[in-house]
């Protein structure tokens, strides 16, 4: 049974199934999540081939502003959900303040009763409460979505199966198109001998071995970065980004249709 780590969260159990999904283990999660540390705060988080989820709600366990979750598996998207709601986070305003199901926008309520118990829904950084959303679409689709409506995250946490081909192209999009908002992170996690291609156009500024997988961060090459940074391998602090004004989880999904 997966676990949340820290935060607010700290110690929920989360449902997790065996087989093609592989839920990222808790000290590869320990090791990122100490490196981005307080730069989760008030993040906006995208999380792809989210599997159950661990990532994306232990970063709003650790205080992030919110996060879509994004997976094309039917049974990922039913955990997924599941698990924002044991954590709390599976309830929200909507975007006019009417109550909702399932974190969609205008259809979700707040759920402060969990197990017959009344808990207090923890408040983020602006006002509102922490909100994740599930989308049921592929990565690449979700991204450029994203980048269609001028939607910008400030931390993308990508963790696809490994070998598969869908982690090329991720890493192209995201430097080809603007999601990511500047002095933003792309975090890919893959097997340690098996190292990401990159293009030209984003840089791999990190990579961090923890046994037999490695986490390798990568910053768009046309990201500008704002001046109070010092190092290329330290992400700016979220609360000091200018980003857009539109969330990712007030956005309607992309078309089921199939992409071209």
């Amino acid at each position: 049974m997966l676990r949340i780590g820290t935060g607010i969260a700290k110690g929920r159990r989360l449902k997790s199934v065996t087989g093609a999904i592989r839920p990222t283990g808790s000290r590869v999660r320990g090791t990122l999540f100490d490196m981005l540390s307080t730069e989760i705060v008030d993040g906006i988080v995208l999380d792809l081939c989210a599997g159950s989820g661990v990532l994306g709600i232990e970063a709003l366990s650790r205080g992030a502003r919110c996060c879509l979750f994004v997976d094309n598996d039917r049974r990922a998207v039913r955990m997924i959900r599941d698990n924002l709601d044991r954590c709390g986070f599976g309830g929200q305003p909507g975007r006019h303040g009417q109550p909702g199901r399932h974190g969609q926008p205008g259809e979700h309520g707040r759920h402060d009763r969990q197990d017959g118990h009344t808990r207090q829904r923890p408040p983020d950084r602006v006002g509102s409460n922490a909100r994740g959303l599930v989308w049921m679409t592929d990565a690449v689709r979700s991204l450029e979505h994203l980048a269609d409506h001028s939607c910008t995250v400030d931390i993308i946490l990508a963790d696809p199966p490994y070998g598969d081909p869908v982690a090329r192209e991720i890493i192209r999009t995201v430097s080809e198109r603007s999601v990511l908002a500047p002095g933003g992170l792309l975090v890919l996690e893959h097997r340690g001998d098996d190292p990401p291609e990159t293009s030209a156009d984003i840089d791999l500024v990190r990579r961090r071995d923890i046994g037999d997988t490695a986490l390798s961060f990568f910053r768009p090459a046309w990201s500008a970065r704002p001046a109070q940074t010092a190092r290329d391998d330290q992400p700016v602090p979220a609360a000091a980004v200018n980003r857009s004004e539109i969330l990712p989880v007030d956005l309607p999904p992309p078309s089921s249709r199939t992409r071209r």
